[in-house]
């Protein structure tokens, strides 16, 4: 038998069924961070937690890029946000603006990521473009007004 306690409620259960409860209550039911765009306003957030998160994309709200928050609406509400890629291994949201490039020392593209095929979005707006050896994620005071307007085209069908 061993002895557990979930929620402050102290058990005595066979291993095989403690070690269960155990993978069940300790096992986060998200995966984060999580990416979601306010429906309404565009405004994409980086989800730590169920409320708990940082503005990353302002679209047309008065959030500003790099706001955290402790009390943005649940991300789990479907009617008010909608998923967004996420690429974590390259720590890039689906398009986010980067400098891309290959092995030259003279040469980077800005384009906008596509985390879904791992490649860029092509200068017309369409996935599954280009794939580039390096990203860099373009940093947020770079951000200038046609990226802001090019990033609401992109065709994310």
């Amino acid at each position: 038998m061993t002895k557990i306690t979930i929620n402050q409620i102290e058990l005595e259960l066979p291993e095989k069924e403690a070690l269960a409860l155990i993978e069940k209550y300790q096992k986060p039911e998200f995966e984060y961070p999580v990416f979601k765009r306010g429906k309404l306003s565009g405004v994409i957030v980086k989800f730590t937690e169920l409320t708990k998160g940082t503005a990353v994309w302002s679209g047309t709200s008065k959030d500003v890029i790099g706001q955290e928050d402790n009390d943005w609406i649940s991300h789990t509400e479907k009617d008010t946000w909608q998923d967004i890629a996420y690429d974590a291994e390259r720590d890039l949201f689906d398009g986010q603006p980067v400098y891309c490039w290959d092995k030259v020392t003279h040469y980077k593209a800005i384009r906008f990521y596509d985390a879904i095929s791992n490649k860029v979005f092509s200068m017309h707006g369409k996935r599954r473009d280009v794939v580039y050896q390096n990203y860099e994620a373009i940093k947020p005071e770079h951000y200038t007004p046609w990226m802001l307007q090019a990033f609401e085209t992109l065709e994310r069908g």
